[in-house]
This record gives C-alpha cells, structure tokens and sequence, in this order.
C-alpha cells in the first residue's frame, strides 16, 4: 500500500471546506449532517490506515482508541446505550488527528479564513430578528443556538487567522469582527456563544501570554474548566431549587436544562453501576425526548461514567501537554490553545464537542496548534 503525501494530501482540507460550507444553507446542512458523517469518517479512516508515517508517540493514540472503543463497547452491555455514542468521541479523536497530521500551507490557511470570513459575516447579516423567526418556524431555520455559536467560533478564527497572515489593518478589523459578531450573537439570543466568545476575548486579550508559556499553569486551567463544567450543572440545579433567577438577555437562566440536569443527578445516584459505567444514550432523563444534556461534560458522563469520563478528557489534557512539546510556543499556537479551551467552555451548555458537523470547528484549534507545519507565526 502507497503512504499519503504529507505535503500534497488534500482531503482533510477538502472535507474541512465542505463541512465550513454546509453552515451557509439549512438544506444542504440537512444532507451534511445525515451522510457526511459517514464520507468524513470513511476518508479520515483512509487518511488513517494509508497515513503510515507514526513515531513512536503517535502509538499512544492508537492504544487510547482501541481502550476506549474496547471500554465503550462494554458498557452498551451494562448501560443498552446505542453504537452511535461510542461513535462520536472515537470520531472526534480522529477529526484531531487528521488535522494535525495534515499538510496547511499559507495558502490553504487563507482560503480556510475566507470562508470562515464570508460564513460569519453572512450570518450576521441575516441575523436580525432572527430569534423571532426560528421559534415560528423551526423546520426551515436553522436553531438559533447553532448561529450564536457559528458568529462566536468563526470570530475566533478570523480573529486567529488574521494576525497569523499579517492582514493589513488587522487590529482594526479585529475590533469590527467583535463588534458585528458580538451584535449577530444577541440577536439570536445564544447566551452560550456571548459567553464563549466573551471568555475568548478575555482569555486573550486580558491575560499575558507568557502564563499561556507555563505548562504547569495552562494544563491546570484546562483541568479546572473541565471539572468546572462538571460542576456548574450542580451549581445551576441548587439555584433552580432555591429559587434564583438572573435573566440575561431578556430570558430567564433556566430554560429547561435545569429539569434535565435533576434528573440527571437523580439516576446517576441510584447505584454505583451508574456512577462507574453511566446510563447509556438511550437513558430516560426528559420523558418524550431524545437524549441531550445540553452539556458536554454531563453527556460523556451519562454515556461511559466516571471511568469514560477520566478517560476522553484525559485523552485531551494530554494532547494540550504534546503542545509543549515544542520548545517556543508561536503566539499564533497560544491562540488557538485558548480557542479550544472557549470549546471547552462552550461545552457548560451545550453539546457540540459530541456533534460532527461542530468536529472541524472544535478541534481545528488543538489540531492546528499541534502541527509540525503551523509552528511560526
């Protein structure tokens, strides 16, 4: 069998540019998200078995997927959760991968950025009263929440890619494409995708980069937001009980999550197979309903428990310390570091890490930022 070109092999950037362009038309978003999965996936294999260049390190992913899919499996037996969970994070892990071990020169960096350019501004165009007409007709607009957080990641990258191709007037721009996006963001009222994009802004702007430069100090952070997200549906269901509200953006704090995350709390105590083993996918946390959280960290553990948990999260915490790996990091690696903590930070609300059609806009960051080829700049 022929190894990959790591220098001309193109279908991780071909799959990434079709993935960015579904998000511009709910139809054809309607085709990516039932069959695209299935091509991404298949190619990322292909990409995977032909890649044949791995260093002794690279075999520590391999083991982890093989553990975890191993462990994964096991628990349907215990949980009767679906195929389909044990799917999506061993799929995140390889979206990563591919990524990382993909060829992204300058020009296809800049490509990428246009698209993301055009995606962001189109959105906050359109996103005008926009709230208003997805809660009236829901089968033909895409949800509100899924805009709020396109504007939110798509400023991020601009924001990135910009300073990384030394765009001419770039800190001007900068401040546009908050501005605008930060107006799109309220307009659909995603609360989730202010916050994110605000922690972003925080994150970068308001912190030296030199503590990003601190192993120590990054993996700890990492580590808090983690348990944090964890802990804030706790946090969240105690105010619920006792009555505290704070609306923001003229909506209540608890719209429904809260009921989900009781009963949550409620199962996962009622014997110690739950709290090791989890509920599985099909659990019954919202009579009527599919399955969904609404929170990354709840998600994995109501899927795979406390040992899934332990593990995938460690599986990322681990490639954030690969990072410092290299002995200088660039200002633009620092960056999309703190583009994938904000996913991380976006998981308290909602569940786009375990949602493929967000793969290539979560891990995009750490993927990049751990690219032999995206080292300077």
């Amino acid at each position: 069998m022929k190894k990959i070109s790591y220098k001309k092999n193109g279908i991780i950037y071909l799959l990434a540019l079709i993935n960015l362009i579904s998000f511009f038309n709910l139809r054809f978003f309607s085709i990516y998200n039932n069959y695209f999965m299935f091509l991404n996936l298949a190619g990322i294999v292909i990409f995977f078995i032909m890649y044949r260049r791995f260093k002794v390190k690279e075999y520590e992913l391999i083991l982890f997927l093989l553990l975890f899919m191993v462990y994964g499996l096991g628990t349907l037996f215990i949980t009767g959760g679906g195929l389909g969970s044990v799917l999506m994070p061993f799929y995140s892990i390889l979206v990563y991968w591919a990524i990382k071990k993909s060829y992204f020169n300058e020009k296809k960096i800049k490509i990428i950025a246009i698209v993301i350019l055009l995606l962001n501004l189109y959105w906050t165009i359109n996103s005008p009263g926009y709230f208003e007409k997805f809660l009236f007709d829901r089968e033909n607009y895409f949800n509100s929440n899924t805009i709020g957080s396109i504007l939110a990641f798509t400023c991020i990258y601009i924001v990135i890619f910009m300073k990384k191709l030394d765009t001419k007037g770039h800190k001007v721009l900068t401040i546009l494409i908050y501005i605008s996006s930060i107006w799109g963001i309220l307009n659909t009222q995603a609360r989730g995708s202010l916050i994110t994009l605000l922690a972003f802004f925080m994150l970068d702007f308001l912190v030296s980069k030199k503590v990003w430069i601190k192993k120590k100090i990054t993996i700890f952070i990492s580590i808090l937001i983690i348990l944090t997200g964890f802990t804030f549906t706790y946090i969240y269901t105690i105010m619920f009980i006792n009555g505290v509200d704070l609306p923001i953006i003229n909506k209540s704090l608890f719209t429904g999550r809260e009921i989900i995350w009781l009963n949550f709390y409620r199962e996962i105590t009622q014997n110690n197979y739950s709290l090791l083993f989890g509920l599985g996918s099909a659990a019954d946390l919202w009579t009527g309903h599919t399955l969904n959280l609404h929170n990354s960290y709840l998600t994995i553990f109501t899927n795979f428990g406390l040992i899934g948990f332990i593990l995938y999260f460690t599986f990322w915490i681990k490639q954030i310390n690969n990072l410092y790996r290299f002995r200088d990091l660039s200002v633009f690696q620092i960056r999309l570091l703190l583009g994938f903590l904000c996913v991380l930070i976006y998981g308290y609300i909602e569940v786009s890490i375990l949602w493929h059609p967000m793969f290539f806009f979560n891990f995009m960051f750490l993927g990049l930022a751990n690219n032999e080829q995206m080292r300077v700049g």
